[in-house]
């Protein structure tokens, strides 16, 4: 799929970013996107297939850097700033650093030295496709570089999608936080993008801006009620709240639709492995869910999901091999079954 299409289809009028300083169209986006393209092959000369860290954030600048990286068949490594020692052993796999300045809007971006190889970039560049690397947690070990051919993930994004007012919340260098500039790119939507990420400062913004979609996590939305921060906006715009990334408390779950009792919850589920799958829950306020669809197939063996998919990862940096058997990735998260539905119950390890 191109992206570029997809975005020549919605009236170049129609605002792709929203923000407290500047409102950018879709002919503005689609103009920056140009110019960086070409700054890439003639500024910088950073060559098709090359391995470039992008260190940015959920602004415009680092997105339509991302998109131009993608168009130019790259291979991105997105890491968000101040990241420390981690941050520090991410640059040092990249051709190049890409250093965004989201207050200027600009991008600069220098050599590294460096010539970054690996199994799966002599497979991207021979494909000539881009690639995608994001990095496990760490939580029980050193972080895993996973790489992903980005043709295959936007494969997903062919079909027609319906186009929301959204705040992007999950981490630039998190699958979720690239999926969902994806979709809201392939779809026409518009990205309302915020300061921070704090209840007050987002519900502020859904108020403001009439964001009808959502994108969080439990453990904002129990923070949220903990503070109360929702009794001082309307929220009334809001269509479809999506939550995943970790485990969601039914009594919280239950909490949640007297203050949204017109808005829709979906649970989402993913890995940094497979991507973000379809998935449909059974109704608003319940945990039962049916997860995959097209491009994905699921099955249940020993209490634990498992996963075939079209665009599952092409492997780790490090050669480590995935814990998959015939096709079938084994997610490690357990689950209970009722039919055709799966009730999360924790991961494996935990």
């Amino acid at each position: 799929m191109n992206l570029i299409k997809s975005m020549l289809k919605v009236p170049q009028d129609e605002l792709l970013f929203l923000t407290d300083k500047v409102a950018i169209t879709y002919g503005q986006s689609i103009d920056a996107i140009s110019i960086v393209q070409k700054e890439l092959a003639l500024k910088y000369n950073v060559s098709p297939g090359a391995v470039v860290t992008v260190e940015g954030g959920l602004d415009p600048t680092s997105i339509i850097t991302f998109i131009a990286l993608i168009l130019r068949k790259n291979i991105i490594v997105p890491i968000v700033q101040g990241e420390g020692n981690r941050k520090r052993r991410i640059l040092s796999k990249a051709e190049y650093i890409a250093t965004v300045d989201p207050d200027k809007g600009n991008v600069e971006i220098e050599g590294t030295g460096v010539e970054a190889d690996s199994y799966y970039y002599k497979q991207l560049r021979k494909e000539k496709h881009p690639g995608l690397v994001v990095f496990t947690s760490g939580s029980t070990g050193e972080p895993k570089g996973i790489v992903h051919d980005l043709t295959k993930v936007l494969k997903k994004f062919d079909k027609p999608l319906r186009p929301y007012r959204m705040i992007p919340f999950l981490g630039f260098d998190h699958f979720g936080g690239i999926n969902t500039i994806l979709r809201a790119l392939s779809s026409g939507s518009c990205f309302v993008i915020t300061k921070d990420r704090k209840p007050h400062t987002i519900l502020e913004a859904v108020e403001k801006h009439k964001v009808t979609l959502l994108p969080t996590t439990p453990s904002f939305l129990k923070y949220m009620m903990l503070t109360r921060a929702h009794v001082n906006f309307d929220l009334s715009s809001l269509e479809l709240i999506t939550y995943g990334s970790e485990m969601m408390e039914s009594d919280i779950l239950d909490s949640l639709h007297p203050i949204f009792p017109h808005t829709e919850f979906r649970q989402t589920y993913g890995l940094s492995e497979l991507g973000v799958l379809p998935v449909k829950s059974r109704a608003s306020d319940s945990l039962w869910v049916k997860v995959g669809g097209p491009g994905f197939e699921t099955k249940v063996e020993d209490g634990t999901l498992r996963v075939k998919s079209e665009s599952t990862m092409l492997g780790y940096l490090d050669g480590t091999e995935p814990h998959v058997i015939w096709g079938w990735y084994d997610t490690g998260d357990l689950v209970d079954v009722d039919g055709e539905y799966v009730r999360f119950r924790g991961r494996r390890e935990e």
